[in-house]
């Protein structure tokens, strides 16, 4: 691979999500949340799966050290399971295209995690990032406007004000924990490849929010709107671009590229949502939260700057 092979693979991430949250938008409006987790999870696990054994003609890394297994799991149990679940609620009840700008708070988060546990130092440029991301952030949220349209069973029980608190709630909340699980993703491949600790992390997922399911005993219900040609296709396009590809890459890009660099990179998702939502579902952006969002993914440029 060239020299720049992570950027590349970190840009592309970020493209692949914005295309994800979109779709998976799409698809939560006909079928329960936590389904469609489940089923992204199960889909990127078979297709992670049949592309780690044609490769290297195993499922499992040869000599694969426990304790970096496990921080994978838990990096798939917090960052997978539960962040993306709260994300997709984050979806519904504000739109992809807020929820992913919250998002850009997981560098800021990652690097006071990094200041406070493992005592990494933020100077004067670090705090300047975290005040761009924040003021960013905190601009588009601040701006009075009417919720999207309550469209799944999730959004449909509350009202507009209330969706919109709880959905940027719960943004905030996947932020949380998928700067956790990237951490403990970055720890588990120092002796693990990209590839089969992606499928460690989508099968610890896949496991966790199975058992969820089966405690709520409503699994035939749940799957019903998947009869939808259009539902089917919807889940299927975003399965294959976020948990295979989208996650895939983004741990090629932390494996071989700065951590700092690849997290920038893969910021750019709200970038690449304005259009892709204003697109596939309608969204019109003000001058505000597109200023906010170049404002926010400035600030997360500026942090995580190359050393």
């Amino acid at each position: 691979m060239s020299s720049h092979a992570g950027e590349l693979a970190a840009l592309t991430t970020g493209l692949c999500w914005a295309f994800t949250s979109v779709l998976f938008t799409l698809a939560g409006r006909r079928i329960p949340l936590t389904a469609l987790n489940l089923l992204r999870t199960g889909l990127g696990s078979i297709f992670l799966a049949l592309t780690l054994l044609l490769a290297t003609g195993r499922l499992f890394p040869a000599a694969a050290p426990t304790p970096r297994v496990l921080e994978l799991a838990l990096s798939g149990l917090i960052g997978l399971a539960i962040g993306d679940n709260l994300l997709f609620h984050g979806y519904q009840w504000i739109g992809p295209r807020l929820s992913s700008l919250v998002m850009t708070l997981v560098p800021p988060i990652s690097a006071t995690i990094a200041w406070l546990h493992l005592g990494e130092r933020l100077d004067a440029p670090d705090l300047a990032g975290m005040a761009l991301v924040l003021g960013g952030v905190v601009w588009v949220i601040a701006e009075r406007r009417p919720a999207p349209a309550a469209a799944s069973p999730a959004a449909g029980e509350h009202s507009p004000t209330r969706r919109r608190t709880l959905g940027i709630a719960c943004a905030i909340g996947a932020a949380l924990c998928q700067s956790v699980g990237a951490i403990f993703a970055k720890q588990g491949m120092t002796a693990i490849d990209p590839l089969p600790a992606t499928l460690i992390r989508m099968v610890t997922a896949f496991l966790v929010l199975s058992l969820a399911l089966l405690v709520t005993r409503r699994t035939p219900t749940l799957f019903a709107p998947l009869r939808s040609r259009r539902v089917l296709a919807q889940t299927l396009a975003a399965s294959f671009l976020g948990p295979y590809i989208g996650v895939w890459l983004s741990l090629v890009s932390l494996h071989r590229t700065a951590a700092g660099v690849a997290l920038t990179l893969m910021a750019m998702t709200p970038i690449f949502v304005i259009p892709i939502g204003r697109y596939l579902l309608g969204e019109q952006p003000t001058r505000r939260a597109i200023a906010g969002t170049v404002l926010a993914v400035a600030g997360v440029a500026l942090l995580l700057r190359p050393a």
